[in-house]
């Protein structure tokens, strides 16, 4: 964070001293930080669709619908398995 404001600071003065427009600066940083934002974003909701499924897809454990206790191993007790 703090090497980010330094970093921040000396492209400004670079900005300054070449006399470019100061609105420029600020849109195209505003841009990237956007970008950053949304890339943060994608990674987390992909973590957190990770930990739903419960890792592997092979091993991932059962849904609470009802198709979802349906599956898996039920025994004898289903009604059609006699």
């Amino acid at each position: 964070m703090f090497l980010k404001k330094i970093r921040n600071f000396f492209t400004w003065l670079k900005a300054v001293n070449l006399g470019e427009g100061k609105d420029e600066r600020e849109e195209e940083i505003k841009e990237r930080e956007r970008g950053e934002r949304r890339e943060k974003k994608n990674k987390r909701s992909g973590k957190r669709q990770k930990r739903r499924r419960g890792g592997k897809r092979e091993e991932r454990k059962k849904g609470k619908g009802k198709n979802g206790r349906k599956g898996g191993n039920r025994g004898d007790s289903v009604i059609g398995e006699t």
